[in-house]
């Protein structure tokens, strides 16, 4: 989906599913002081700032190993919920089938 001033983003399933696994990139991690995206500068002054949405549109995501913290089968939900197809990613039953077995 192209983002522009005219065409607003519609929040949707896969939408929550890929915040869910920023979420649980920073639980899972524990870290206060280490956020994902810290590195892209947003304008707090312009509301219209996309850098940030264009770059997670265009592929950009947390390494691995930048969270040493985050076991193997933890990072493999989180990369699930990223799925660059959002029709690729879990839906919430089975993020909690995997969450029940770790």
């Amino acid at each position: 989906m192209p983002i522009t001033e005219s065409n607003p983003p519609n929040p949707t399933r896969e939408g929550d599913i890929f915040s869910l696994g920023i979420l649980f990139l920073q639980i899972f991690d524990g870290r206060v002081d280490c956020l994902p995206y810290s590195h892209v500068p947003v304008s707090h002054r312009d509301p219209m700032d996309t850098e940030l949405l264009k770059r997670i549109h265009g592929g950009d995501r947390p390494r691995q190993r930048s969270y040493p913290n985050i076991s193997d089968n933890r990072w493999s939900i989180i990369v699930a919920c990223w799925a660059a197809d959002p029709s690729a990613r879990p839906n919430i039953r089975q993020v909690r089938s995997w969450l029940a077995q770790l």
